[in-house]
């Protein structure tokens, strides 16, 4: 079981939040929402902006992540995997085919910043603004303390308790979309021809998804 973070070196992690947190509150200005919505690669490139604040932030955080698991690697136990990077590394060394198609180091950096960015990030944005919107509107946490009480009670909090919950899990996500807590998608491209319920993406095309 995971013991530490994936970059719980001194230092780096306060750092690493602090670029996901600018990244994040960057992609909810209008200027870079409407340059990502435009979705021309080529003009991003040329124009100034927020946007290239947000791509050299990216290129920190993965040479950050990258600096981490050089280390980890020096000191790993595959017998005592302390987290993430010390399971993904040991499956880099067991030697199998799908060690070197999958497991491989640009898939790791990726792998942590997106639990950077989509986990720890949007989760404490969505707990911060839950705490404030409990507290303007007290009826609401009522509502929501009732049904906690009434399904799960005293007993450890499991996934199939989400069916049984419709208010808690109504009120999460009016949190989240009034909050605003991803403001807008990142540009992905197509790596392949691909035709998609009949619609036909042809490689390197840049829909939003």
């Amino acid at each position: 079981m995971a013991r530490d973070s994936p970059c719980a070196e001194a230092g780096t992690q306060p750092l690493t939040m602090s670029l996901v947190n600018e990244n994040i509150r960057l992609l909810g200005s209008p200027w870079v929402r409407t340059v990502f919505n435009i979705s021309f690669p080529s003009l991003m490139d040329i124009l100034p902006g927020a946007h290239n604040t947000i791509f050299e932030n990216f290129k920190e955080l993965q040479s950050i992540i990258r600096m981490t698991f050089t280390k980890h690697k020096k000191e790993l136990d595959v017998n005592d995997q302390r987290n993430l990077v010390d399971a993904f590394l040991a499956k880099q060394q067991e030697g199998k085919q799908e060690s070197s198609q999958y497991y491989h180091n640009e898939n790791l950096t990726v792998l942590v910043a997106d639990l950077f960015g989509a986990g720890m990030e949007t989760t404490a944005t969505t707990l911060r603004w839950a705490l404030l919107l409990m507290i303007k509107y007290p009826e609401v946490q009522e509502k929501v303390h009732n049904e906690f009480d009434k399904v799960i009670g005293s007993a450890q909090v499991q996934m199939e308790h989400r069916k049984q919950m419709p208010y808690t899990d109504a009120v999460v996500h009016e949190i989240q979309r009034f909050g605003d807590i991803a403001p807008t998608t990142v540009p992905h491209v197509a790596s392949q021809d691909v035709t998609f319920r009949g619609f036909f993406i042809p490689k390197k095309f840049g829909p939003h998804l």
